[in-house]
């Protein structure tokens, strides 16, 4: 379940969005934007924990071992991986507009991994 779990009072619905440390990597746009890639791969966001410890994110699909991991390094360039089931790990290297459109991707590889399901 995506629910904001710290102290900053910020809130995205039905997703658990747990913070480590004082500052997140992700602004809380950012983070809007990944709950409204998931809405949008017509996936339900209480199956998905996003979690960001200042450092690194991942966005945990809790029916699967799907995962995306991503941190940003001194360029802020994101850097990470992402995993469906229990496939591949695969790295992508890539800025902060073309993120979303690799979630979008890893999404619809999660969704087929569950059939027609609406999850």
């Amino acid at each position: 379940m995506l629910e904001d779990r710290d102290s900053s009072g910020s809130q995205v619905p039905c997703c658990t969005v747990t913070a480590r440390g004082p500052t997140r990597l992700l602004r809380e746009s950012q983070r809007h934007e990944i709950v409204a890639a998931i809405e949008k791969a017509r996936l339900d966001p209480c199956a998905f924990d996003l979690t960001d410890d200042g450092s690194e994110v991942r966005v945990k699909h809790t029916m699967s071992a799907s995962c995306f991991t991503l941190h940003r390094d001194k360029t802020w360039r994101y850097r990470g991986t992402y995993i469906v089931g229990y496939g591949a790990e695969k790295p992508f290297d890539r800025s902060w507009r073309a993120v979303i459109p690799l979630i979008s991707l890893w999404l619809a590889e999660v969704k087929g991994g569950h059939g027609a399901l609406e999850i």
